[in-house]
Order: structure tokens, then sequence, then C-alpha cells
């Protein structure tokens, strides 16, 4: 009886970079950020420290599976030639070639992002990537010195949005896009502030982000038009810069944030205390307002800002390239990490 010669299909071992969450993605941002890796990677393949544990028991159970009678299968093989910790306070020790990135303000008073937890895994990491010129600065003077900025980029949805006709007596409309938090970071204490300083008449607001119902309804009680929104789709999101002036960020401490190059990509000027990324997109020219953290000037300067100068910035917004797209982004994370492994 003549004996069946089998043929083993073999494949390329993959090329993994994996991603150290050290806890599940239960943050919305995190889990974002991840799919733009998984969409837009050309020269690796990312995969999450979740996603490497489930593929290792899916392996054990399909190992050697049968495609036919006279071939099988060979395991894929997996190499992780590189690491990105995205909170590097939570594992015990980094595994090289690694790189770290700062997500939160290095400023921030927070217990939780005092700068003590981190800076031991920092200094050992082979790359320190971060959001903000602010941050590498800061790192830079505690000798972390292997650092690269690289910001959040926009979703390419947004770059083709045309923004809403409006009427000649229509309000001024500030957009507020994030979510509430319990310890008040984004600054609601002052976003009161400014509004009682601000007429009626001649703002309104709109705020999209979770809890956010509480701000709108404190707004709507001081004669202000609302529009507020919790839970809404990231499209219905995109489409909302459409329907804003400019956005207001009145954050006590931000890593980017990520309405940034939403807002810039859709041409809209940016009212905005100096955090996160605010400085950087603003040294190249007229973004919008930089707050002050006085509410009365500042109500002044935002009515100045929106009646005389919002214009202009418009301008200058649509005729200079500020932010990157995703893609672009996770371009420049692929060749930071092709540096530090010397492939360039």
């Amino acid at each position: 009886i003549p004996v069946k010669k089998t043929k083993t299909i073999k494949k390329t071992p993959t090329k993994i970079v994996e991603h150290i969450f050290s806890s599940d993605l239960n943050s919305a941002i995190f889990s974002h950020i991840f799919r733009y890796f998984k969409i837009y990677s050309s020269k690796f393949e990312h995969k999450s420290d979740f996603e490497l544990k489930r593929d290792s028991e899916v392996l054990l159970n399909y190992e050697n599976e049968a495609i036919d009678e006279e071939s099988e299968i060979e395991p894929v093989q997996e190499e992780t030639i590189f690491r990105i910790y995205h909170r590097p306070n939570l594992v015990e020790e980094l595994v090289s070639p690694c790189a770290c990135v700062v997500h939160h303000d290095l400023n921030d008073p927070s217990d939780a992002f005092d700068i003590k937890k981190y800076l031991d895994k920092y200094l050992v990491s082979d790359l320190v990537i971060c959001l903000n010129k602010t941050q590498e600065k800061i790192l830079n003077g505690l000798g972390v010195l292997k650092t690269v900025v690289i910001p959040h980029g926009y979703n390419k949805r947004l770059k083709n949005l045309k923004p809403s006709p409006k009427t000649e007596n229509s309000k001024f409309v500030l957009g507020l896009f994030s979510k509430r938090y319990g310890r008040l970071v984004k600054g609601e204490a002052f976003l009161y502030e400014l509004a009682m300083n601000l007429s009626p008449d001649s703002i309104s607001f709109m705020l999209i982000g979770d809890q956010r119902a509480i701000d709108g309804e404190w707004l709507i009680s001081m004669g202000f038009d609302v529009i507020y929104g919790e839970n809404i789709p990231y499209p219905v999101l995109c489409k909302s810069y459409n329907d804003i002036d400019a956005l207001l960020i009145t954050s006590i401490s931000e890593g980017a944030p990520a309405s940034v190059p939403e807002a810039l990509i859709t041409n809209t000027p940016i009212i905005a205390r100096p955090v996160g990324m605010i400085p950087d997109v603003f040294a190249k020219g007229s973004c919008g307002l930089i707050l002050t953290d006085n509410a009365e000037t500042d109500a002044k300067l935002i009515m100045y800002f929106l009646k005389n100068n919002m214009d202009e910035s418009k301008k200058f917004i649509k005729k200079n390239k500020l932010v990157y797209s995703w893609k672009e982004i996770i371009s420049k994370y692929e060749d930071s990490i092709n540096i530090v492994l010397g492939n360039e």
C-alpha cells in the first residue's frame, strides 16, 4: 500500500509589536488609538498583550490541524520584536527593546500620575514617546534623553467636512468635546466662571461627552442656548465640528487632547488654556486664542476674538499643515521603532 506523502505549509514568522496595556482596554482613547495601529500599520503587526495571550491559547488547540489529506499546517510562528508600554507604572520591569508612551500631563497633580511612579521606567526605556514638547522638555530635564514627540492624529473622515451655513444674527457657538471626570480635571469650575462673564445673547454652547448633561443643564439655567449629548457615536462627533465656531478647552491638565487635531483639520479655531499640545500648535501661528486664567479678562478676549480675529485664524489653519492623520502618526511610530531596532 503506497504511503501518502504530506507536505507542510510553512508560514513566515510574523514580526509582532506588542502593546502592553497591563489592564483591560476600558479606556476609550486607548481603544481608538490601538485600532489605528491595527488599520494603518505597514511594517509590523501590532497586537495587544491580551490578544497574544488569547492567540497562544487558540494555537494550542489548533496546532498541526490538517488542511486536506495531503497537507498539514505548521503552527504560525509569532516573534515579538518590540514592546510598547502604555501604562509602564503597572509593570514590574520593562522588556527591551521597548518604548513607553506618555499619555498624561506630567504636571497633573493627581497622585495616580505622580512622576515618581513612572520615572524609573522612563529612564531605562529604549525610547519614550511624548505627545507634546512640554512633556519632552520635562523628561529631558529629569535625565530621560531618549525621547521623541509623536502627537495624536486625526481621523480621515474629518478632513472633508464642510461648515454649516450661519445666519447673519447667529450666536457664536463654543464647543466643549470631552468626557467629564469626577475630579473636574477638564476645568469645569473655570467653564462656569467664564459663562458667568459671557452673554447668553451672544454665545451658545455645544457639549459632547459622558456626564456633560450636568454642565449643559447648569448653562441652560444661566440662560444659554445649549445642545449637549452623551455617548455620542464618533461619526456624529466628527460632524459636530461643522456646527461650532470654536473649540473650547478649559482643562487643567492634558496629554494631548484628542480634540486638538480634530478641530484643526476641520478648520475650527481653538480657545484654550496652554495645556498638552496647545503650545506646540500655537507656536506655528495663530490657531485661535490662549486663555489667561482670569475669567473676566478671558470672556472679553473670547468675544473680541470671535468678532474680529476668528476669520484670520481660520485662514491660517486652512493654509498650514498643523496636524497629521492617524495613518501618518502610525508611520512615525513604526519609523521610530525601526530606528531603535537599528533598521534605519
